[in-house]
């Protein structure tokens, strides 16, 4: 599926970690939603909400170590690919969470130093003098870390529950002071927008090389005017899209086009232009699980969650044919399993046929929903 002969990219999860808590990932979920009834075949994100707001209850605490990293990027790999970009990003984590990140970027360092390599993260964690160091290694035009600032002070911590506004911007200079380049990246919201200008300022005198608006295609619930409430504690909350967005996803059409009710769901998802494939870059989680992309990384996950009754909505029966046991790149050649898999080639196959749900919303050329994807990358 993947070529040797083209520069290869890798989107790394290191560890199912975070230390914020936004209600719109995944790793979250609002105990007392109310569930839409007008939609449910999309219950699991069509929520109204109004409940506390808390972590996943199977959230794991896996990581990938050092050693294990090792394992997975060998000789074999590095003699076989010319590794392009790596970008640490995590599905449901933090990748500053990784006790040996700073190990890790030395590792890759070592093995191709022309290898790019980028980091998202909350900017929450660890202490100044790390962030410093962090600069330090993560010198370089090729290198960069993003950012997620939501707004200024007093808007911040709306959407990164359990982060610091004045703790993230001080790691952030930090970082910057000593040789890093960052980009400052805001979810922009109804409650933030009037905050752009100021916040866009702040990031020029500070020293961010970019600075970059996302607007969130994760609101569902037309009927509920696309808005999401939900308690921390005593207090309240209430997210609702910006009114600055221009070209809003049709979020309504669709869950329709998703539904069970749609006879016509296979034929008009079909024609896969998969992204993956075409920057040849690929997925590994931090168990060391192989897959095309983290939209099909958040399939995987989301098999074991006790409260989704119906897998199929996600991933459909390609997924369930997934074995970790034969894509796992510590266990088994990662070489072999990225020019090799028969996983994988399956799943191509299934492309001009009745193609798993998560590569029709993301990749098909049918449905239109190409700015939702991109924003979705940002995320």
């Amino acid at each position: 599926m993947f070529s040797e002969k083209k520069p290869l990219r890798v989107h790394i999860e290191l560890s199912d970690k975070c230390n914020a808590m936004c209600p719109q990932c995944g790793r979250n979920r609002i105990v007392g939603d109310k569930i839409n009834p007008k939609n449910t075949d999309m219950q699991d994100i069509n929520y109204v909400g109004g409940g506390q707001l808390q972590v996943k209850p199977n959230i794991q605490t896996g990581e990938l170590v050092l050693e294990d990293y090792k394992k997975v990027f060998d000789d074999k790999f590095y003699d076989t690919f010319n590794l392009q970009k790596i970008n640490y990003c995590g599905n449901r984590s933090d990748p500053i969470a990784s006790k040996d990140l700073h190990e890790i970027v030395e590792y890759s360092h070592s093995r191709d130093s022309k290898t790019a390599i980028v980091i998202a993260t909350n900017g929450g964690l660890k202490t100044t003098e790390w962030w410093g160091k962090f600069g330090k290694l993560m010198s370089g035009i090729r290198h960069n870390v993003v950012f997620g600032i939501d707004g200024l002070e007093d808007t911040h911590h709306i959407y990164r529950q359990r982060t610091n506004f004045k703790k993230v911007i001080s790691n952030a200079k930090a970082f910057i002071q000593n040789g890093g380049i960052a980009e400052w990246q805001m979810l922009v919201f109804k409650h933030n927008q009037h905050q752009i200008d100021e916040a866009k300022q702040m990031a020029k005198e500070i020293g961010f090389l970019n600075f970059k608006e996302v607007y969130t295609p994760r609101f569902w619930s037309k009927e509920d005017g696309e808005k999401l409430e939900f308690k921390v504690g005593d207090k309240q909350y209430k997210l609702e899209p910006s009114t600055l967005d221009k070209n809003p996803i049709d979020n309504k059409k669709l869950a329709k086009h998703f539904s069970k009710k749609n006879k016509n769901r296979d034929k008009e998802s079909g024609h896969i232009d998969c992204k993956a494939l075409n920057i040849n870059e690929f997925f590994l989680d931090f168990n060391g699980n192989v897959l095309p992309c983290c939209w099909l990384g958040n399939s995987l996950n989301r098999r074991s969650e006790p409260w989704l009754k119906d897998t199929l909505r996600y991933a459909d029966n390609i997924m369930n044919w997934y074995d970790p046991k034969v894509m796992n790149g510590i266990d088994n050649d990662l070489t072999d399993i990225l020019l090799k898999s028969i996983w994988m080639k399956q799943l191509q196959k299934t492309w001009d046929i009745a193609p798993c749900k998560t590569c029709a919303r993301f990749c098909s050329k049918r449905i239109n929903i190409k700015k939702a994807i991109n924003r979705e990358a940002l995320w």
